[in-house]
């Protein structure tokens, strides 16, 4: 009877693993141009239920910074909706874009993008009062990060489409 419940449940154990087979795709990653610079990386994660986007963001530990890491999930609508805004935006016009998962402002030629939903989740304390880090995803792109960004996300964003139809 032991020798049943022990190959029953590992059985059982290997067919559900096997189920929750997630693949994580590196596709565009850079540095920003602040004075305490992050390294932003843009992944997909496949798996057989649905596709989605990824954000992965961290900064690292100066004298001035404490290090902080970001994750922020998005849908394939809500990264399509991102890439397109991005695309149309001038950098040499002082514009302002609001959605509910993000901002982009353009300011004195620098791109300033704010994910809303994304809190540090390094797990660290700030200042005196050991209050928990909550600092949102913002960063600053030039001209030549944001068309990177676009020209490979648009393109695979497009792949995406042709395959749900």
């Amino acid at each position: 009877m032991k020798t049943i419940l022990f190959t029953l449940s590992i059985f059982i154990s290997t067919a559900l693993f096997a189920q929750s087979n997630i693949m994580d795709e590196h596709l565009v990653s850079f540095q920003t141009i602040e004075k305490n610079k992050k390294t932003i990386v843009f992944s997909k994660l496949n798996s057989k239920i649905n596709n989605s986007f990824v954000i992965n963001a961290k900064n690292n530990s100066t004298k001035d910074y404490t290090s902080c890491e970001w994750k922020s999930l998005m849908t394939y609508k809500t990264m399509t909706t991102f890439i397109q805004q991005l695309a149309i935006l001038d950098i040499t016009s002082n514009q302002l874009i609001e959605n509910k998962n993000f901002s982009i402002k353009i300011k004195k030629n620098k791109m300033r993008i704010k994910f809303i939903n994304t809190r540090c989740s390094q797990g660290h304390k700030t200042h005196y009062f050991q209050q928990s880090c909550n600092r949102m995803l913002t960063f600053v792109i030039t001209e030549k990060q944001k068309e990177k960004i676009v020209s490979k996300m648009q393109g695979l964003l497009q792949e995406q489409s042709h395959v749900k139809k």
